[in-house]
């Protein structure tokens, strides 16, 4: 007792000298308002309740980081990494035998991710890029460790939950704010138009999961018992509005198809009766609308750019390219869009450049061939098992809570739901799961599979007592 009591002081007193270093680093280098959020993040650090906490830092990894304000993305994202370290040591301190463990499918998974990420590079023709890389997604894990290491109940899960819905919120604002500002064609034009308007939200929201999860979440909130009351439904239907507005002007196809893939697997698991009527009468009154109104019609068609999906499979033959001259070890990790103008074709090229200089790091536009190209066979089967887990823990966890507790059935079937929208955008995009780290765009992913994992330890343990 005495030890421990030592031990945990020292932790403490480390953690306040990190935090008063920090500090004084912070305070020469980036704007009162964001210091003052710091600040009171610090301040809360010395309450014993960190699921407040636990919640600011996930909005600030994922709705803080953006191109807005991304000459402080490292501060924040440094400040952010930081005091969910010391809330770690804080808890568990440093007597590792306490440490949640990691279960072996996971030690399996990550062993394959490495070694494919490790030979890919060594036979790279830039490993610099790789060796990044590799570090990245080293640190973007041990912060998901991190936040599995605080799933303790359930309460701590539905504050994992809450900070996505509140990321939408925060990230929508902005995105609100320059449509109203721009109005529809021009907001739509954003890309083309962006030296002309100081826009207040980000160009890169497309990719973001955020916005077609939380929709998943918020839909399995109606089906749960625990928002039962009318001010609760009112709240989450306004929550829903907000989300679909926000998912809309985020111009994201594949976000919105992944959501409705979430939500009808989600509806046709629990009630599937009011799914099958639910759609029937949506697809009706949609096709009436688009079919009556004139102006509504040419709307949407310009909104979902039909003429572009050919392009898709122009990107996928890059992909398949590199594949065809690289198809054991790739081309290196995180080395495609180096070499992507050796292989893209010039009716493609203006998607990219821009008279202000490259708009964004091309790819083929599907995860399995973007990690084939990079990293080679074993970088293939490591995307392979990565879904194929996901999906185990998914109706595992279906299976062990169904009529056992409907809460934790309910959660499991809308974080599945959430895995098949994420897999239908892996045959589209890259970015989402395994991003070499990205924290924004790939932590919401990993936080839906840390759930997944405490509920199937929590239930299999049930059936083993």
């Amino acid at each position: 007792m005495f030890t421990d009591s030592i031990i945990k002081w020292q932790s403490n007193k480390n953690s306040a000298v990190i935090f008063s270093f920090c500090s004084l680093i912070l305070l020469f280098f980036i704007p009162y308002y964001i210091l003052f959020l710091i600040l009171i993040l610090a301040a809360l650090l010395l309450t014993k309740n960190y699921k407040i906490i636990l919640a600011i830092i996930i909005i600030g990894f994922v709705s803080f980081t953006n191109e807005l304000i991304e000459e402080y993305r490292i501060f924040i994202t440094s400040a952010s990494a930081l005091f969910l370290f010391i809330l770690f040591f804080r808890e568990y301190g440093f007597t590792f035998n306490s440490y949640p463990k990691a279960p072996k499918e996971f030690l399996y998974f990550f062993t394959l991710l490495f070694i494919s990420l490790g030979v890919s590079t060594l036979f790279s023709p830039l490993p610099v890029y790789g060796i990044i890389a590799i570090a990245r997604t080293l640190i973007f894990f041990l912060i998901a460790y991190l936040f599995f290491s605080f799933l303790k109940d359930e309460k701590n899960i539905l504050v994992y939950l809450y900070a996505i819905c509140g990321s939408v919120i925060v990230t929508g604002i902005p995105m609100i704010m320059d449509f109203i500002q721009l109005g529809f064609e021009y907001y739509f034009s954003r890309v083309v138009f962006q030296d002309m308007f100081d826009l207040q939200g980000s160009l890169g929201y497309t990719g973001l999961t955020i916005f077609y999860m939380a929709i998943a979440l918020n839909v399995s909130f109606f089906l749960s018992g625990k928002f039962k009351k009318p001010v609760s439904k009112i709240i989450l239907s306004l929550l829903l509005l907000f989300n679909i507005v926000v998912i809309i002007l985020a111009n994201s196809r594949g976000g919105i198809v992944a959501a409705l893939i979430s939500t009808a697997f989600i509806l046709y698991t629990i009630k599937p009766k009011r799914m099958i009527k639910a759609s029937l009468i949506a697809v009706f009154i949609t096709g009436l609308f688009l079919s009556a109104i004139t102006d509504l019609y040419n709307a949407v068609d310009i909104y979902l750019r039909w003429h572009t999906v050919g392009d898709r499979e122009v990107y996928w033959q890059m992909g398949i390219d590199v594949i065809s001259d690289n198809p054991i070890v790739g081309l290196g990790t995180d080395a495609f869009d180096k070499f992507f103008y050796n292989y893209a074709p010039s009716s493609i090229l203006g998607h990219y450049k821009t008279p202000s200089g490259v708009t964004a790091k091309p790819h083929p536009h599907n995860f399995f061939l973007y990690y084939y190209a990079e990293n080679g066979i074993l970088g293939l089967l490591s995307a392979i098992s990565l879904f194929v887990l996901f999906f185990y823990y998914g109706f595992k966890c279906i299976s062990l809570t169904r009529n056992v507790n409907y809460e934790s059935f309910l959660l499991s079937v809308t974080i599945t739901g959430i895995g098949l929208g994420e897999l239908f955008r892996a045959f589209i995009e890259v970015s989402g799961h395994l991003t070499y780290g990205y924290i924004t765009r790939d932590l919401p992913f990993w936080l839906m599979f840390i759930i997944l994992i405490y509920i199937k330890q929590k239930f299999q343990k049930k059936d083993v007592t």
